[in-house]
């Protein structure tokens, strides 16, 4: 069995991402909250791949979707199936 060589992992840290593209911290949290930047989160772990960095300076883009898509479709439940009307029909 060989080691994992962690260190070339495309998968960077906030921390890796600010260091890469030259910006504040504080920078790239605010553009992973705002969805500007591609990112992969899960719980409360954000990893950005360098690839998409990369492929995402390139083309410019102000708003992506994150990578990463629920592992679950949502299911509807019988009460969003139901229109929603306002609690005093009067107004």
């Amino acid at each position: 069995m060989t080691d994992l060589d962690f260190s070339r992992s495309p998968w960077l840290t906030p921390e890796e991402t600010a260091d890469y593209l030259g910006v504040a911290l504080g920078t790239i949290r605010n553009w992973t909250s705002q969805r500007h930047i591609p990112h992969v989160k899960l719980g409360r772990v954000v990893r950005f791949h360098k690839d998409e960095l990369d492929s995402w300076l390139r083309s410019g883009k102000r708003n992506v979707l994150t990578l990463l898509t629920p592992a679950f479709p949502k299911v509807q439940s019988s009460n969003e199936s139901q229109s929603i009307s306002p609690r005093n029909e009067n107004i």
